[in-house]
């Protein structure tokens, strides 16, 4: 993959190279094994994004798990709206379970908080929260990961789930704009 792409004008360079995403990955797959061995979690995914992260952590997860996804929205282009709308609901019955919620980036947090507030709804067993990026400084509402891949500073990122405008989504490294 290419260390420098064009984009809009824009030349986007790597910031988190694919092979430091994997180890990183690999080490919460492990990190979640042990805490959720014998457990049966249903790991939940927050559409778009977290597709690509959740994919690959479950796989270094060797325990037996359920997923879901749901889709939820507070963003247009490059801009937070402040105002989460969900799009695709829950499937699973949460009722009791231990329950694993994974997004690709904690910014503000709405979005994440819509979703525990959605969760904690079923009455479930146990609630955690892993983001492969928590960007630091931005938060809108109270709420903090359980795990994170990396902490990072303000930066627009793209690539490995998080887009721009849709696009960017399947780059297997993560960019920032220049």
């Amino acid at each position: 993959m290419n260390n420098i792409l064009q984009h809009r004008g824009k030349t986007l360079e790597v910031y988190i190279d694919e092979q430091k995403l994997q180890n990183r990955i690999k080490e919460l797959g492990t990190e979640l094994q042990e805490e959720y061995r014998d457990k049966n979690p249903i790991v939940l995914g927050v559409l778009n994004g977290a597709l690509m992260f959740m994919c690959d952590l479950i796989r270094n997860m060797k325990i037996d798990l359920a997923i879901d996804l749901s889709k939820l929205s507070s963003y247009e282009g490059q801009n937070s709206t402040n105002e989460v709308k969900c799009l695709m609901g829950l499937k699973q019955d949460l009722k009791g379970r231990h329950v694993i919620l994974v997004d690709d980036i904690l910014e503000t947090g709405q979005t994440l908080q819509k979703m525990k507030e959605i969760i904690n709804q079923h009455e479930v067993a146990s609630l955690k929260i892993c983001v492969l990026v928590d960007k630091k400084g931005k938060l809108k509402v109270p709420l903090k990961a359980d795990y994170v891949g990396f902490e990072i500073e303000d930066l627009f990122i793209i690539g490995y789930g998080m887009d721009w405008d849709e696009w960017g989504r399947n780059l297997n490294q993560i960019y920032i704009a220049k």
